[in-house]
This record gives C-alpha cells, sequence and structure tokens, in this order.
C-alpha cells in the first residue's frame, strides 16, 4: 500500500477522532476525558506486555521514558483544553507549530543542525 494513502487515511481518521474529542468534552472535563482515555490505552497495551524483553531496558532509557510521559501527557491536556474552550478550526491548527518547535529543540538540546530549507 503506498504511503500516501496511509497517510491520507491517518488524516481523515485524526479529523474524526478530533471532532469526537469535542463531542466528548461537551460532557466531560479535559482532565477527565484525559484520563479515561489513558485508561483504555493502558488496557489495549496489555495485551503486547508478553512482547516486552524485560532484560534490554535500563534506568537511564526508563527515566527518559518517563519524562517524555509526563510530557506528553501534559501536553495531551493542554490540547484537550484547548479543543474544549475553542473551536477545533482555531485549537488544531495551532498543532502546525509543532514541527518547529521540534526543530529548535533538536537544535539546543540534541546540537543538530539546521539548514535553510528547514
Amino acid at each position: 500500500m503506498d504511503w500516501y494513502l496511509l497517510a491520507f487515511i491517518s488524516a481523515i481518521l485524526s479529523a474524526l477522532a478530533a471532532v469526537l474529542q469535542k463531542k466528548i468534552l461537551f460532557n466531560f472535563d479535559a482532565l477527565e476525558f484525559s484520563f479515561v482515555l489513558s485508561i483504555f490505552n493502558a488496557v489495549l497495551v496489555l495485551a503486547f506486555l508478553p512482547q516486552i524483553d524485560f532484560i534490554t531496558l535500563n534506568l537511564v532509557g526508563l527515566i527518559i521514558l518517563f519524562g517524555k510521559t509526563i510530557l506528553g501527557a501534559l501536553a495531551f491536556w493542554y490540547l484537550m483544553l484547548a479543543i474544549k474552550n475553542m473551536e477545533i478550526s482555531g485549537a488544531l491548527p495551532l498543532m502546525v507549530l509543532t514541527p518547529g518547535f521540534v526543530a529548535i529543540a533538536s537544535f539546543i538540546f540534541l546540537g543538530e543542525t539546521l539548514y535553510y530549507i528547514e
């Protein structure tokens, strides 16, 4: 399957998810919704638990993963607050800024080189 088709399907599913999130947030608080969604995600991930090779896990990787999880949870919660309190057409286009912030952060923290085209 061509990756363009996969990207197109992903865009459609993301749009449907955003509309459903907005509809659900009429009845739930953003923090409640984030918590319930994380519980559902945890239950789904349990199916993959037997495939984890626990010997390859190390403390540094787990600490980094924990920090990334906290940042991701805060980002998702703030996004849900934005979707709840703004129109979707105003909140979601702000997500386009993410690649720019990633490029700047990778330049500062990872020492990656940014080229003119980027």
